[in-house]
């Protein structure tokens, strides 16, 4: 999707995160659209800060399941949940990233609970089904890392099966499409 304006990744340490309120504090004073891509794995304050700046958050779910949440992102899934509903109420703008993983959030319970969080919010504009991808592996082989775990990518009749699930729950989820 190609958004017109400023496009950041991550907020994580407070020091990146006060270079980017000052970064974004010079965009939006010039009219700039901004665009925050984040896994919503960080401080609470660090969130209510920079929300005046952002126009949007792209927001990425891998699982909802807290146990396997933290086992493959080594990150535990409650402060990600209540960071999202906290800038929600804060009025940000959201899209729910939905990353899909073939043998690791591929199931019903899974949709069931992005539904439910769905409808707690308030400001979500809509959800993208985002195929998992390998393109980090390049990465991690050239830093010699090679204890990690690689997944299947999901075809895209996997994909527009999940949008069909969704439909069919009548969850309320809009699926914005590229």
């Amino acid at each position: 999707m190609g958004w017109p304006g400023k496009y950041f990744q991550r907020i994580s340490s407070a020091k990146r995160n006060d270079f980017t309120i000052e970064i974004l504090k010079k965009i939006k004073k010039r009219g700039i659209h901004t665009v925050i891509e984040t896994s919503g794995f960080a401080s609470k304050e660090q969130f209510l800060q920079i929300v005046p700046y952002v126009d949007l958050f792209l927001w990425d779910i891998k699982v909802t399941d807290q146990a396997l949440h933290e086992k493959y992102t080594g990150v535990p899934l409650k402060p990600i949940i209540e960071n999202l509903k906290l800038i929600d109420k804060a009025g940000a703008k959201t899209i729910l990233r939905l990353i899909i993983i073939p043998g690791v959030n591929m199931e019903n319970r899974h949709y069931e609970h992005i539904a439910a969080l769905y409808s707690e919010l308030v400001n979500v504009r809509g959800s993208e089904l985002l195929p998992y991808h390998e393109y980090g592996n390049s990465k991690k082989d050239k830093l010699g890392l090679t204890d990690y775990v690689t997944f299947n990518q999901p075809t895209d009749q996997d994909i527009d099966c999940i949008g069909k699930v969704f439909n069919k729950m009548n969850s309320g989820i809009t699926i914005l499409r590229e």
